[in-house]
């Protein structure tokens, strides 16, 4: 039942696709790459030639295991583009939803989340994982393990996983630090792809990554080579050049980022134009609540109008005697006059310290974010916020760190959106390459 797929380099413009798709001897072999760097793609290819050839000599079928952090991404990525691969070659199936199964001539195709609990009972002749490098170190390598369990469907199961690297998480402790020698031992290869290595996707993507993302960011998400973003000071982008001096008029329009404390309670102000964040003025107050800063605030620029960026967490608490007013409806009241820009929830904290990073300074050099050197305790937080070793948890011990640095995430997040292309769009950029590789790659 099984054919004989020929793969010609020549007809993969993307090289590592070719590298990974044609390697059927490595035990376990990575594609570590770049955001839209071909990763999806080399594995649906790469499980499309797997279901055709990998066959248990006992049944003469073939029975490929595929897990993705949630079903819900498969159903996106992989599930309609295999079908219509089967559909492209007259291979009749059938897929089941309920069991997220398919069924051909050929054998199956079963898809699992990524828990080790669900990955049970099966012998494989072929295994794959998307996205391991989404899990936290253990759940990885627990879900790594378990798979490896499943590799007894035939001799020379190959194990194939697709990522983009994610730290120093599995992949980088497994496989990216190893040296050749001991990759050789343990069976494993690691191939890696750049984004800017494939030609199918429209060059304003790799532009806006570019615009969007710090330099520690560009090698991860760009380069694919694993970054450390969990270690250190968290504004890592943040420089003395950050620094002007602001002889600019006062501005009849200003923009206030808040962090809601009882001590400290603070907030940033700034001018925003022409995409650039200039903040001029900061907030302290110990101990403070939302009455007495929204009356010092007024009182600083009783004439400006105000736009308040505020921590989220204020729509359900309040740092004031009056526990009948949320912080928010305080700041909403018709005497302060200000213009709240309330969110339906506060950005993840890691997109938020990787936006200011950005805006301190992107991938280009370029500086957004400007800061008055009298803003001392702004400066303070900038230099002295960090992680927890290892984690991606900020360094608790110093109390009054994070809030307004915090403070000035949620004015810069709250006013700028993200440049990025969702997947849906990712995959629309790449519409019609699958079909290019199909074209003579394959001798069916």
């Amino acid at each position: 039942m099984g054919r004989t797929l020929k793969l010609r380099r020549q007809d993969f413009r993307i090289p590592a696709q070719y590298e990974f798709i044609s390697d059927n001897t490595t035990p376990f072999i990575v594609y570590m790459g770049g955001m839209g760097a071909g990763k999806s793609s080399a594995l649906l290819l790469d499980s499309f030639c797997k279901h055709l050839t990998a066959i248990d000599p006992k049944n003469g079928k073939s029975f490929g295991i595929i897990t993705y952090p949630t079903y819900k991404i498969a159903d996106d990525v992989f599930v309609p583009e295999f079908a219509r691969l089967l559909d492209q070659y007259g291979i009749k199936y059938k897929y089941n939803i309920q069991q997220h199964k398919f069924v051909s001539d050929y054998g199956k195709i079963a898809i699992y989340p990524m828990d080790p609990a669900v990955i049970v009972g099966s012998s494989a002749t072929f295994l794959m994982s998307d996205e391991l490098d989404t899990l936290p170190h253990h759940k990885a390598e627990a879900v790594f393990n378990k798979m490896i369990g499943r590799a007894r469907g035939m001799d020379g199961v190959q194990y194939a996983i697709g990522t983009t690297p994610e730290g120093y998480a599995f992949i980088y402790n497994e496989f990216y630090v190893k040296t050749p020698e001991e990759m050789a031992t343990e069976g494993k290869r690691l191939i890696i792809s750049k984004t800017t290595d494939n030609p199918y996707l429209p060059k304003s993507y790799i532009e806006n990554m570019l615009r969007s993302y710090d330099p520690k960011m560009v090698e991860q998400y760009i380069n694919g080579i694993p970054q450390n973003l969990s270690s250190g000071v968290v504004y890592y982008s943040y420089r003395e050049d950050n620094h002007m001096l602001m002889d600019f008029p006062l501005p009849d329009s200003i923009h206030v980022g808040v962090d809601f404390n009882v001590d400290p309670m603070t907030a940033v102000i700034a001018k925003i134009e022409n995409d650039n964040v200039y903040v001029f003025d900061e907030i302290f107050l110990r101990p403070g609540n939302t009455e007495a800063f929204a009356k010092e605030l007024r009182a600083r620029y009783p004439n400006q109008q105000i736009h308040i960026h505020p921590d989220n967490t204020g729509k359900h608490r309040s740092t004031n005697a009056d526990l009948h007013q949320t912080d928010i409806t305080i700041l909403q009241q018709s005497q302060y006059g200000f213009i709240v820009h309330n969110r339906p929830k506060n950005y993840d904290t890691i997109d938020r310290y990787a936006t200011v990073n950005r805006f301190l300074r992107d991938s280009l050099g370029n500086i957004r974010l400007w800061i008055s050197p009298t803003c001392k305790y702004l400066i303070k937080d900038l230099e002295q916020v960090s992680y927890k070793e290892g984690k991606r948890e900020i360094d608790p011990s110093n109390k009054l760190l994070t809030h307004i640095s915090d403070a000035l995430g949620y004015m810069v997040t709250g006013y700028f959106s993200i440049v990025s292309l969702t997947s849906q769009k990712l995959r629309a950029a790449n519409k019609g390459h699958l079909e290019k590789y199909m074209r003579g790659v394959y001798a069916l």
